[in-house]
Parts: C-alpha cells; sequence; structure tokens
C-alpha cells in the first residue's frame, strides 16, 4: 500500500520524461547528506577546539605576567601592591576570579566578579574546566628568585565561547541546509538540460514506431546526439522509400542504431559525470573562498583588484560596494605602494612571499595585514595576476606592542628593587662592622669602602666633629 502511493506521488510529480533525473538526484542525495553533516559537524568542532586553545594560551600569558608582578608583592607583604596587581587583571572581561595564595596554601587574596558563583578554593588547585564547564581554571606557582612563595590561580569564563559556539552552529546548520537544496536544485538542472535532447528523440521515435513515419527528430545541436538525430532521420526517410522491398535491410540498420545508441549513451554519461563533477567543485571552491574567514584577493599588475571575497570587503571597510574596480594603491601611503610595487616585482619573477602591509581606511583608521602572496602566469608563462591571502593582525599587533612595554616596565620594577635590596644589605653590612671596629681610624675605613661602593658614581665629603 504505501509503496503504491509513493510510485503514485513519483509519477504526479516527476512524468515518465524526467525519471532519468529523479535518479541522478537519488544518487547525489547521499553525497549532498554527507557533505552538509561534515560541515555541520567540522565547522562547530573546528571552531570550540581553536577557541579553547586561544583561552588556555591567553590564560598562561595572563598567568606569567601575573604571578611575575605578585611575587615582589608577597615577599614583601605589600598587601596594596597585590590589591592593584589584581585591580588591575579584573579589567580583562573575561577573567571571572583570581584567587592568590601564599607558600604554605592559605588563601591571601582573592577577586570573584560573579555573586553566584562559588568559589571553592580547594577545588582551583588544578588547570583545567571547573564548575561544571562555566570556567576554565589556570593554576601555577608563583617564583620569586627561583622560590616558590606562592600561588595563583585565574578562572576565565567560557559563557562567551558556548554563545559563539551555538552561533557557530546555527550557522552552520542554515548553510548545510542551504548546500544541500542548492546542490539538489542543480542537479536537477543539469540532468533536466542535459536529458532534454533525448526526451525530443524518445518521443519521436516513439511516434515513428506507431506507425507515422512522417516524423523527424528536431535536435538540432552539433553533439553525438545532434549527429545521432540527423543520423535517425536519414535511416527513416531510407525506410520510407525502402519499406516494402527492404525489410530485412531495414532491421539490420535498426540493429546498427541501437548499438549506436547504447555506445554514444555510454559516451554521454560518461561526459556528463565529468562535467557534473567539475561544475560540483568548481561552485563548492568559489563557495568556500567566498565564505571564508580570511581575505582573498587577486590583482593584476597595476594593483586593480580583479576578485575579492566578502572577508576582503569587511577588512578593507566596503560594506556598500565591492572592492572590484579599485585598486589597491588607493589604500596605501607613499612608503607601502613603493613595497607593493617591490612585492610585485618579485611576483613577476615567480616568487612567493608572507609580507606585512599596512592599509589607510577610509576613515584615517590604519590596519595591518599579513599577506601572503602567490604569482599566477598565463599557459606561455607571462605574469597576469597576483592571488594574496590577507589576515587583519592589527589587535595582535597592538597586544605585542602593550606586552613589550608592561616587560620593560616590570624589569625596570625590578632592577630598582634589586638596588634598594643591595644598598640596604650594605648598609646592615656597614652598621654590624662600625660596632665592631676599635678606633677612629678603622671607623673611617669603613665609612670610605662602604661609601664607595653604595654611592660609586657620586662624590662624598666626610666631615669629622669633635663629640
Amino acid at each position: 500500500m504505501a509503496k503504491t502511493i509513493f510510485s503514485s506521488l513519483i509519477n504526479r510529480f516527476f512524468p515518465w520524461r524526467t525519471r532519468i533525473v529523479f535518479k541522478f538526484m537519488l544518487i547525489s542525495i547521499p553525497f549532498l547528506t554527507l557533505i552538509s553533516l561534515a560541515l555541520f559537524t567540522l565547522a562547530p568542532y573546528w571552531y570550540k577546539q581553536n577557541s579553547l586553545r586561544a583561552l588556555e594560551d591567553k590564560s598562561r600569558s595572563l598567568g606569567s605576567i601575573a604571578a611575575y608582578s605578585l611575587a615582589p608583592a608577597i615577599v614583601f607583604e605589600d598587601t596594596e601592591g597585590i590589591k592593584e596587581i589584581l585591580s588591575s587583571l579584573s579589567q580583562s572581561p573575561e577573567i571571572e576570579y583570581i584567587l592568590v595564595f601564599n607558600s604554605q596554601g592559605q588563601e591571601i587574596a582573592r577577586f570573584s566578579r560573579s555573586e553566584k558563583l562559588t568559589l571553592n578554593p580547594e577545588g582551583s588547585r588544578q588547570t583545567g574546566h571547573l564548575y561544571d564547564n562555566q570556567v576554565w581554571n589556570y593554576y601555577a606557582p608563583i617564583n620569586h628568585q627561583n622560590q616558590v612563595v606562592g600561588y595563583l590561580a585565574l578562572g576565565f569564563s567560557l559563557t562567551e565561547v558556548d554563545r559563539q559556539i551555538k552561533h557557530i552552529r546555527q550557522l552552520t546548520a542554515l548553510i548545510s541546509v542551504l548546500i544541500f537544496g542548492l546542490g539538489l536544485f542543480l542537479i536537477y538542472i543539469m540532468s533536466s538540460l542535459t536529458t532534454r535532447p533525448l526526451r525530443r528523440m524518445t518521443k519521436t521515435v516513439q511516434e515513428i514506431s506507431s506507425g507515422d513515419l512522417s516524423k523527424r527528430t528536431e535536435v538540432a545541436s552539433g553533439d553525438e546526439v545532434g549527429t545521432l538525430a540527423k543520423s535517425f532521420n536519414l535511416m527513416v526517410d531510407r525506410l520510407h522509400q525502402t519499406l516494402s522491398s527492404l525489410q530485412e535491410a531495414r532491421e539490420n540498420l535498426e540493429k546498427r542504431v541501437e548499438e549506436r545508441t547504447a555506445e554514444l549513451k555510454k559516451q554521454m554519461e560518461e561526459k556528463e559525470a565529468i562535467a557534473r563533477k567539475l561544475k560540483e567543485s568548481e561552485e563548492l571552491f568559489r563557495h568556500m573562498v567566498e565564505n571564508l574567514g580570511e581575505a582573498v584577493v587577486i590583482a593584476d599588475a597595476d594593483q586593480n583588484f580583479m576578485f575579492a571575497n566578502q572577508a576582503a570587503n569587511r577588512i578593507f571597510e566596503e560594506f556598500e560596494t565591492s572592492l572590484l574596480d579599485k585598486n589597491l594603491k588607493d589604500y596605501l601611503s607613499p612608503d607601502q605602494q613603493r613595497l607593493v610595487e617591490w612585492q610585485t616585482a618579485r611576483r613577476k619573477r615567480g616568487l612567493k612571499d608572507v609580507y606585512e602591509l599596512e592599509i589607510n581606511l577610509k576613515d584615517g583608521r590604519k590596519k595591518t595585514l599579513l599577506v601572503n602572496a602567490v604569482p599566477q602566469f598565463d599557459q606561455e608563462g607571462n605574469y597576469i595576476s597576483t592571488l594574496a591571502v590577507m589576515t587583519d593582525i592589527t589587535e595582535k599587533k597592538k597586544e605585542e606592542a602593550a606586552l613589550a612595554e608592561a616587560k620593560a616596565r616590570l624589569e625596570k620594577a625590578y632592577a630598582e628593587l634589586k638596588k634598594n635590596n643591595e644598598e640596604a644589605s650594605l648598609l646592615v653590612e656597614m652598621g654590624d662592622a662600625l660596632q665592631l671596629a676599635s678606633s677612629e681610624e678603622e671607623i673611617i675605613s669603613i665609612v670610605i669602602n662602604f661609601a664607595r661602593q653604595i654611592l660609586p658614581e657620586d662624590s662624598v665629603l666626610l666631615y669629622l666633629r669633635q663629640g
């Protein structure tokens, strides 16, 4: 019963002349389903792994800086300094909490952004997911002069990561459905167009086989199908003239036509399969390039944009118009134009390069791009264009500069603290030596020796006053 209903629906929506098309669509469904499922599964997983890896790297960097900053404050029990460091770290919106322990494991300071999260100091003594996978916890020792003076626990919220993953999953689901539907539609259109001449020929053959020898095939294409149609028409003309006397010849000709038809059909099916695969590969590659997160552009020798995907339009902030019919030099300073001209000369020699490029936007802002450039040549070996993949590294450059500045400040503070400690030690040693001195000459000698160590670059006058 169910099979009968299904057959009726097929016959209703897909007449007999389109059954080959329907078979093509049925064959393509598993491949389209596999591609859609792979995209829906792998895209969120890849994004989650990269997001967690980036968060882990960031937690290690911030943890190292924080431990380096907290070490002197813990050693000298500088409570205010510890609070200032925690206040500075709390400016990062991703940090959910901060716990600081001394060398005995006792908590000496904390920061918590959310009151809903109940902190467990004992449970925070490990690196990994905590609190039902809501927080990534980074736990590390705080070292000072190769000695452990305390421990630090940093909690990074995973709320934003989970939200982005959910958004990516919804987006990939929509894209997978669109890919499946578009692929099925394209296969239907291609199959229908490919088999249309065969359907016409089939109809004509059926009419002729019913006895109407006045019918002729109307396929005017110059391919094998058109050749077959012309041959078939010629055959019908001859059969019509010699039907009464050449029945045996007619049978032989029909047999040869059937064999030729089978051979041509096989050739057509092979060519159709190759053309379909090439078309699918081209559409898939174009779709991937258009939706790639990296900017992809093609520019000629004069830096005119010949191709630019959506990511490139976003980087150059050409939202209303595309980069097409624009020139790269319009976004460059004179120095950067000379850099691009030099790079173009290298492309003409067939060289590939990865370099940094600074562009100027319409509103005056600047962006730094990492450019991976590859030359393109025609069949005669003449240079025609450059294919470039561009990545916006502006924020990364700013972060590197900020980290370098913070490192320099910390090194300066450490040098000053070390100098103060050395001077304090010398003063203590001088006091001990003075207590052990037995004469005035010995006292003067001790003061002069220690003054030269404490004030090596200054001039000092020593006065003796009668007591």
